[in-house]
């Protein structure tokens, strides 16, 4: 997505822990890599839905949610930038957005400590 902004932080929310943060986005709008990597998941998530997880350098990786369509594989070598989907609804979701996480050595870390949106 060329410009976004969350519309749900990482954090306390409700009865529960939001693992990421929610980004605006229109139907089937391009979802672009973070940074370069190797896809390490491509498919189906439990509660995400059609998603993407990318393993980067420095023990990090990064997951895109909630897709209406994967443009990647895994195994696949990604250039930051590339466009590994587009936004959509699928899995556990209210609206079309994209659920972004960043995980760190195998933990989830808030993505606004690393990534600046607009």
């Amino acid at each position: 997505m060329d410009k976004t902004f969350v519309t749900s932080p990482y954090g306390p929310r409700w009865n529960s822990v939001h693992q990421g943060v929610d980004l605006d986005a229109g139907l089937r709008d391009n979802i672009y890599a973070a940074e370069k990597g190797i896809v390490v998941k491509a498919g189906k998530g439990r509660g995400y839905g059609k998603m993407v997880r990318i393993k980067h350098a420095g023990g990090f990786e990064s997951v895109y949610a909630h897709m209406s369509r994967i443009k990647v594989k895994e195994g696949d070598r990604i250039r930051k930038g590339d466009v590994v989907g587009k936004a959509g609804n699928t899995g556990t979701s209210t609206g079309v957005h994209l659920h972004f996480e960043i995980w760190k050595d195998g933990k989830r870390v808030n993505p606004e400590a690393y990534i600046r949106f607009n």
